[in-house]
């Protein structure tokens, strides 16, 4: 998966050749097109709704531009290619985790949006030694919180 997005005025881009699975949006009159089998098709539409997964797994993708309501990326398919071409935008779902959990063996697993997971060792001990040196740093920052306001509501 590449980004194939490009730019140019509408004189050059009617001059500019063909290649299945660019991009191309005329900065002069805001049109977008992408070339598809051999053609430069004007992008009237845009399909929204659709997560990642969903686009992904399309059989007969539309000549069209998806953009995913989950990573929030620009994707088309390329046909020549048979890959889909993510544009720019958002973020992947193999990137995001989308839950935790602590398995049997008291491991943390972190489940990301793509749905792999990946399970992370963890000794007990180092995570009670973090909780309490966030505790003591919360400690004594609220200490110093209520120094200043004692030193604002004392009276001249």
């Amino acid at each position: 998966m590449s980004s194939n997005l490009t730019r140019g005025l509408q004189t050059t881009l009617d001059e500019t050749p063909i290649e299945d699975g660019k991009i191309r949006f005329a900065v002069d009159t805001g049109r977008l097109y992408i070339d598809s089998e051999h053609d430069r098709i004007p992008i009237t539409d845009v399909i929204y709704g659709l997560t990642y997964a969903e686009i992904i797994a399309l059989e007969h993708p539309l000549p069209k531009v998806y953009l995913t309501s989950d990573s929030h990326q620009v994707m088309s398919y390329d046909y020549k290619e048979e890959e889909w071409i993510i544009y720019g935008g958002g973020y992947s779902p193999a990137f995001v985790i989308v839950d935790v959990y602590i398995n049997d063996a008291g491991n943390f697993v972190f489940i990301y949006g793509d749905g792999n997971e990946k399970e992370i060792p963890i000794e007990t001990s180092t995570v009670i030694t973090n909780m309490q040196q966030q505790i003591s740093t919360l400690e004594s920052k609220m200490a110093e919180f209520e120094s200043a306001i004692e030193l604002i509501t004392e009276e001249p």
